[in-house]
């Protein structure tokens, strides 16, 4: 009828981010900071006008056609009372994910603070925060118990993540941020300034696994007769993080052993031969691990990047498709999908691939690096020298990336000024030889051959 009242809302076809990843799942860290940035500035909109939303869970945050996260459920959102003096008359909310407060009649804003926490604790570590079996065991845990350490879950977890979350999750509302912004905020810098020291998770654990088979992180491995499957892949995964990829492919080995289906330590061993330039063989690795997990977006991916190094891009762009397809917040996956299409010389499409992975990862300096250069393949020169810029700003000690800006410079004629980067370069890595050789060419260029031949005695 024509005065039937209606809503007209956002259509988000790709479901809730708990369809896309399990609770055992665990995320890279880069993409927890998009996802929470996102959600923070919903909810910073609602708290603004004193709502709580009171119902935050991976159940209510659904993924929109371009795969941002997107606040739903708004059903039970109450108007905070900042005086603390009238208690609500109903709990309401999931019991795994409220806060304190709100269980005992005073929700305010920075409850939502402790739900999103709450989440963020569980993409980071793959467990429930709490995990009483009953409505009295976990009313209590919420009240009383404060949150088990992060780190004891995930080794290699960097200590300023873990304290931003337990902070969010502080019993005491004050002692948590003063507004959601300010815990999106802090956990943005708390990422960034890890270094990539938490890179795992982006490797080896899979989108899809069971919380029998999760990622062990990298920790001390008991001094057992008898290690299990777990034990020998921490000890890849450490083995790995030291860049002995020859004891990593020996503990995987050992894994598979035991248990010959265990798809983690496939993909670990690939990841291993990979690095010990056995790419064939990394190869059938990933291949038994895709037979084993259909769904395992990381080994399509890791599959895709290993077809790039063997020069093989048509076949590499149809597995990093494949990983999209499974995860199509995976920045890693785009990043390969434009490094592909750039040797296949289908530069825009490249350009695409690479926003798209910094969309879903700001911090992708690499993605930024990469984007330059194909902008100068397309003569794009200035919008090159911006990317590189943007890419220096991620990681400072990014020589390629000082490289390849002296490189473009170059291409301009500001001689000048190529010669700084250059120098740059050569000072960040030492052995960076195309560094050296633009370096001796922008002193030819500026009539400093003296120097240009000082310069290429001391390299070659």
């Amino acid at each position: 009828a024509e005065h039937t009242p209606y809503l007209v809302l956002d259509y988000a076809p790709n479901g809730t981010l708990r369809d896309r990843y399990p609770l055992s799942a665990r995320l890279p860290l880069p993409l927890i900071v998009t996802y929470i940035k996102q959600i923070a500035e919903a909810l910073a909109f609602a708290h603004e006008r004193l709502l709580v939303h009171r119902d935050i869970k991976p159940e209510n945050l659904l993924l929109g056609r371009n795969g941002e996260a997107l606040l739903s459920d708004f059903g039970i959102a109450i108007m905070a009372d900042p005086s603390f003096t009238n208690p609500s008359q109903e709990i309401a909310g999931t019991l795994a994910y409220i806060a304190p407060e709100q269980l005992q009649g005073f929700p305010q804003p920075v409850s939502d603070q402790y739900s999103l926490g709450i989440v963020v604790y569980e993409w980071i570590t793959g467990e429930r925060l709490f995990t009483g079996q009953t409505f009295e065991e976990l009313v209590y845990q919420q009240i009383n118990v404060t949150p088990p350490s992060l780190r004891q879950k995930v080794a290699q977890l960097p200590p300023a993540v873990e304290q931003v979350v337990l902070k969010a999750l502080a019993k005491d509302p004050q002692e948590r941020y003063p507004t959601i912004t300010d815990f999106a905020r802090a956990l943005e810098l708390a990422v960034q300034n890890t270094s990539g020291l938490f890179s795992a998770p982006t490797i080896l654990a899979s989108f899809t696994q069971t919380s029998s088979d999760s990622l062990v992180e990298k920790q001390p491995i008991a001094m057992t007769l008898q290690k299990t499957k777990q034990d020998w892949l921490a000890a890849g995964n450490a083995s790995c993080d030291e860049q002995a990829f020859a004891d990593a492919l020996c503990a995987y080995e050992q894994a598979l052993v035991l248990d010959p289906n265990f798809v983690p330590a496939l993909i670990g061993k690939a990841i291993a031969l990979r690095n010990l330039n056995r790419h064939q063989e990394a190869l059938s690795e990933y291949d038994r691990a895709i037979e084993l997990d259909p769904s395992n977006a990381i080994a399509y991916n890791n599959k895709s990047l290993v077809l790039n190094e063997l020069q093989r891009y048509s076949e590499s762009l149809v597995f990093s498709q494949r990983a999209l397809a499974i995860a199509a917040n995976y920045p890693a996956a785009h990043f390969n999908m434009g490094y592909a299409l750039g040797e296949l010389k289908r530069y825009e499409e490249e350009i695409a691939a690479y926003q798209r992975a910094i969309a879903l990862d700001p911090t992708f300096a690499n993605a930024y690096n990469a984007k330059g250069v194909a902008l100068n393949a397309l003569k794009r020169h200035e919008e090159a020298l911006s990317a590189f810029d943007k890419a220096i700003a991620l990681a400072p000690n990014f020589a390629i990336a000082y490289g390849n800006k002296a490189y473009t410079l170059g291409l301009m004629q500001r001689y000048s000024e190529a010669l700084m980067y250059y120098q740059r370069a050569t000072e960040l890595k030492p052995n960076y030889t195309n560094a050296y050789k633009g370096l001796i060419n922008m002193l030819e260029a500026l009539g400093r051959t003296k120097e240009a031949e000082e310069v290429r005695k001391k390299a070659f």
